[in-house]
């Protein structure tokens, strides 16, 4: 549940990733979501996935549904590593790049991703991701940009007719 005394979340990423400290402990990976309203304020947090010890695996489908039946403009998200390594694997900082693409995409951006891990947490977002530029993690890049070519290349291609359908949807649920 959303801390109410705690509702500037963007403003300061310790207070936002405190607001996923549910899922911190947990012995196997958790995948949530906080949809946010257009003053910055959490709405709601949304566990969309459960994994095993090592692994979660989010669909952007589940990702955004929550994001769009609650009305919300952006979103943070938040995995658990219970191995206690708050550091991002190779694979959290790609697949943080795609879910920010396609929040892109749907117009609804992604403000920030964070590991936690116990008491700690990584935000993404500090560490360079999200920026389309090149990360760097235990001394190996990874170039998100390739990412970033690829929503390129989805941009370009997708139909005008999904964006207008998109666009719809989130003007009828705004009504």
């Amino acid at each position: 549940m959303v801390e109410q005394n705690e509702r500037s979340v963007l403003k300061n990423s310790a207070l936002a990733a405190r607001q996923f400290s549910c899922i911190a402990h947990k012995l196997q990976e958790h995948f949530a979501v906080m949809t946010i309203d257009a003053h910055g304020h959490p709405i709601q947090l949304h566990i969309v996935a459960l994994g095993t010890a090592n692994r979660v695996e989010a669909h952007p489908r589940d990702i955004f549904r929550v994001a769009i039946t609650d009305n919300a403009v952006s979103i943070m998200i938040a995995h658990n590593h219970p191995s206690g390594e708050v550091v991002p694997s190779e694979d959290d900082v790609i697949f943080t790049e795609r879910i920010a693409m396609a929040g892109h995409v749907l117009g609804i951006p992604v403000m920030d991703s964070f590991v936690l891990a116990g008491e700690q947490a990584m935000s993404m977002r500090e560490i360079g991701c999200l920026s389309g530029k090149p990360v760097e993690l235990n001394g190996k890049e990874i170039k998100c940009d390739e990412v970033l070519t690829e929503y390129s290349r989805v941009e370009r291609d997708c139909p005008d007719s999904l964006i207008a359908a998109i666009g719809s949807l989130r003007r009828s649920m705004e009504e």
